[in-house]
């Protein structure tokens, strides 16, 4: 089996976020774990404006 779930980051991106972490979540549905890259220990995931901030980043998406 292949190790494809994966962050790639470079040493200027460590130096200005050095305080990262990286989470593998279990898998569910897919045969991928899911990613969490957190900075300084704050979980955007649950953050107040996560979900809004998402959806419309997705709808600005021009994808046809």
């Amino acid at each position: 089996m292949s190790r494809i779930d994966k962050v790639l980051v470079s040493e200027g991106w460590l130096r200005s976020w050095n305080n990262s972490a990286l989470w593998v979540l279990s898998r569910t549905v897919s045969d991928h774990c899911p990613l969490v890259l957190r900075y300084n220990c704050v979980d955007w995931l649950s953050h107040k404006d996560f979900h809004g901030l998402v959806e419309e980043f997705w709808r600005s998406l021009n994808l046809t």
